[in-house]
């Protein structure tokens, strides 16, 4: 098996998962190498979104699948908040309810991607439909420290132009 050199071997990889296919640990692989860069489509609107119920009922295996897109659990107590309210009757009950939307998700799997990265670009590039909704989020993250700082003033400078 070929030894890699951190100079001369890099690799950049661009993931466009279907759905919610790329797990975490997977990104974490990719970010051990210390010489992989990373695009990723992240489906954060249609995918992560659309599975995120207004009342936090989310049935268990679909609640496992996010804990592996995200890495951790934590998740659950950052997108849902507890509200009491007063009943018909006076009595006080409690509810859960969504408390993130598309903008403050992104922000969060971008901050998992820091947590494992050496350097990730900041904004991501928001693809969205005919109605002016997010459907995707274009990511980019860099693992090799040396190279990082150029590889995310190239990926901020691809983004930005887009944007623009």
């Amino acid at each position: 098996m070929k030894k890699f050199k951190y100079r001369d071997d890099r690799a950049v990889i661009f993931l466009d998962p279907y759905g919610m296919h790329v797990e975490f640990d997977l990104l974490k692989t990719i970010a051990q190498t210390q010489m992989v860069d990373l695009w990723i489509l992240v489906p954060h609107a249609i995918g992560f979104m659309r599975q995120l119920q207004k009342d936090g009922e989310i049935i268990e295996p679909l609640r496992r699948k996010l804990d592996r897109v995200f890495g951790e659990t934590d998740w659950f107590g950052k997108f849902y908040k507890e509200y009491s309210f007063e009943n018909l009757f006076g009595e006080e009950e409690t509810s859960l309810k969504k408390a993130v939307d598309e903008k403050e998700l992104i922000e969060y799997y971008v901050e998992r991607l820091g947590q494992i990265f050496c350097e990730v670009a900041p904004s991501p590039l928001i693809f969205k439909n005919n109605k002016n909704i997010p459907i995707f989020a274009l990511c980019f993250a860099a693992s090799n420290k040396q190279g990082s700082k150029t590889a995310i003033k190239i990926a901020r400078y691809l983004i930005e132009k887009k944007h623009g």
